[in-house]
């Protein structure tokens, strides 16, 4: 699943993003910071859980 945070711009911000999903518990992220696109593989997690978290840690997510 790719999606855009359009409000990510700098390492902390990947760094917040990434540590976030991995505490949900998915195992393989790759961020973007150029193309601001975060890059995940489901197996046990829905879109909707990773929106949540997100958006609970304050960055906006769009589904591409």
């Amino acid at each position: 699943m790719k999606f855009l945070v359009d409000n990510m711009s700098c390492i902390h911000c990947k760094n917040k993003i990434e540590k976030a999903l991995k505490d949900l518990g998915i195992k393989k992220v790759n961020i973007d910071l150029e193309t601001k696109t975060v890059t995940v593989v489901l197996k046990k997690h829905t879109i909707q859980e990773v929106k949540e978290t997100i958006n609970s840690i304050g960055y906006n997510f769009e589904e591409l």
